[in-house]
């Protein structure tokens, strides 16, 4: 495959700060690149530079000839327009031929419907509307600045399905480890620990972490063997004589390097092995919250009726559910915050409740980063420990240098990683999480998770992170699929349900039966076998057809390119048909 871009040395440094340093790669055609690390590493930055908002202080970007490329922003906005004018201004084809284009893409994203204007959009509408405007430019790379950021897992899936199916050049900037496996064959760690500033490797993202594993213990073992050197060169300049010869002089410089080594690889090999829990009152009552036949609307909107829910020591629950739908309003009842229009609340006596806020409004943006972590002064207490606030700090990635920060001046995922760092000192019986996954790096996600299993109180969490759900959650409150809630006890057999058309709602029981599935027959056997070819096929002449528009002169017939558009919509439709007969089927055969 040919090279699109290819970056040689490149860095880019903020204020006082380095982002990256020497960094080298290259992107090639058809690659699907995730880029990963953590806070505050440049990952934005360095997609403002790959798409020409922003030059590097040091090192060479190269580009093919004639490149062009689309960014889907991690925040869209639009003018006043329908969604079938912000295409159209746009589309790079002819009038007739855009409006053909666009009608198709806004059916398969399933605004075609859509009566407002863009500006009025919902998030998840917005971010699908970004998406289709970078397709309709037909670009040779697509950047993607956190895509699931902000939606709801409706609509996570629906852009994982899309950029899944397509043959486009990606480079997706994500912490959403489930979307980064499902839609990238390789991944990139910015990291100034890694030689060139990074680490590569193509294959699942599950091969990534196993190859980024075995190098940070090749790491570890040379640690032990420099310790060793650094031993050895201390104890023979213990035992030289005062007279400074040559040889002693360069053993001398020999040993003053390799402390340096040693001291670089132990604080790079530190970022790995952070350990904290959450504060916990140690309750014994085996019943926190008891809420029964909660009913609660928004205007003339019922967002849920009926809904009855216990929450006990031990036990996380995650809401799903499309934005709207009364997710955030239901944390609200239970923090206390409003009041249901019928039902009760009940809750323990002298009960500890936090309440994690996804828009940040705990934060004051004018507070110094080192006042949010400890207004009284230099010490927090965590766990009945006094630790300086420099040292806490330190364990979520935040400098010396960042304690005298203002809050406004720290980026989306630094605040969320602040109120992270906040939230483990505070004792709770019930946690109230909404999007706490929002902005996270994966190493503060995989934090936030091992403390989350360790928590003896309850939790009830929103995210769209399903990696992190699936990690942490004992089973899931979906608010939209029946009006006083649907209980599922994984997060698939959600998924499952919202791919049935229309979704079957199962009669609840106090006890459930087991269900016996039958197997497959050996005609269903035969059929499944069948179906996947047909789906290969199909992706087959997707890309066959698309390839054909791509190669159209501008001279080509109107009729020819209706044709394949047409032709591509049918396949579309085709494929997702095939998909759900398929995923029934094989479902059957995991019995």
């Amino acid at each position: 495959m040919s090279c699109l871009i290819n970056c040689q040395n490149i860095s880019k440094r903020y204020s006082f700060k380095p982002l990256f340093q020497g960094l080298s790669f290259s992107i090639h055609q058809g690659d699907r690149l995730g880029l990963i690390g953590n806070n505050g590493v440049g990952k934005s930055t360095l997609l403002k530079i790959l798409t020409h908002q922003e030059n590097p202080d040091d090192g060479q970007v190269t580009r093919s000839k004639g490149l062009k490329i689309a960014l889907i922003h991690q925040f869209p906005e639009f003018d006043d327009l329908s969604p079938l004018n912000i295409l159209l201004h746009k589309a790079p084809q002819s009038p007739e031929e855009a409006l053909i284009f666009a009608e198709s893409l806004l059916t398969q994203a399933g605004l075609d419907q859509i009566k407002t204007t863009a500006h009025h959009l919902s998030g998840g509408q917005k971010k699908k509307l970004d998406i289709l405007k970078a397709l309709i430019q037909e670009p040779d790379v697509i950047f993607l600045d956190e895509p699931t950021n902000h939606l709801d897992l409706e609509s996570v899936l629906w852009l994982e399905n899309f950029l899944s199916r397509s043959n486009r050049t990606l480079v997706v900037v994500s912490h959403d480890r489930t979307f980064l496996s499902r839609v990238c064959d390789q991944f990139m760690e910015i990291n100034t620990m890694f030689p060139e500033g990074n680490f590569h490797s193509k294959g699942s993202l599950e091969d990534f972490f196993d190859k980024k594993n075995i190098w940070i213990e090749g790491e570890r073992k040379r640690m032990q063997s420099l310790s060793q050197q650094v031993d050895q060169e201390i104890a023979w300049m213990k035992r030289s004589p005062k007279a400074r010869t040559t040889k002693s002089v360069y053993r001398s410089q020999k040993a003053l390097d390799l402390e340096q080594d040693l001291k670089t690889l132990k604080s790079n090999l530190s970022q790995n092995t952070s350990q904290i829990k959450l504060s916990s009152s140690e309750r014994e009552s085996r019943l926190l919250i008891q809420a029964k036949n909660l009913t609660k609307s928004l205007g003339d909107k019922i967002l849920f009726k009926g809904l009855d829910l216990v929450l006990s020591p031990g036990k996380i629950v995650g809401l799903l559910g499309p934005n709207g739908c009364g997710k955030t309003t239901l944390l609200k009842l239970l923090a206390g915050l409003i009041q249901p229009d019928l039902g009760t609340i009940k809750y323990a006596d002298k009960l500890e409740i936090v309440y994690f806020d996804q828009h940040k409004m705990q934060l004051n943006p004018k507070d110094l980063v080192k006042d949010v972590l400890s207004p009284n002064g230099e010490f927090v207490d965590y766990l009945g420990q006094s630790i300086h606030v420099n040292g806490w700090a330190k364990r979520f990635l935040f400098t010396q240098d960042t304690l005298r920060l203002p809050v406004e001046k720290l980026s989306g995922g630094e605040k969320s990683r602040l109120l992270i760092a906040k939230l483990m000192l505070k004792k709770a019986d019930i946690l109230l999480l909404d999007e706490p996954t929002n902005d996270l790096d994966i190493q503060t996600l995989e934090l936030l998770e091992e403390s989350l299993k360790d928590f003896p109180g309850s939790c009830v969490i929103i995210s769209h992170d399903r990696y992190f759900l699936n990690q942490v959650c004992d089973y899931y409150l979906a608010l939209a699929d029946k009006p006083e809630g649907q209980v599922y006890h994984t997060l698939s057999d959600w998924e499952q349900n919202q791919k049935k058309s229309p979704p079957k709602i199962v009669k609840e029981e106090k006890e459930k039966p087991p269900v016996i599935k039958p197997r497959l027959s050996s005609k269903e056997l035969k059929e499944l076998r069948t179906v996947e070819e047909e789906i290969c096929k199909n992706e087959a002449k997707i890309k066959v057809i698309e390839q054909k528009i791509a190669d159209l002169e501008s001279t080509a017939p109107l009729a020819l390119r209706q044709e394949l558009y047409q032709e591509l919509g049918l396949l579309h439709q085709s494929i997702e048909t095939l998909f759900s007969r398929w995923e029934e089927l094989d479902n059957k055969k995991r019995v």
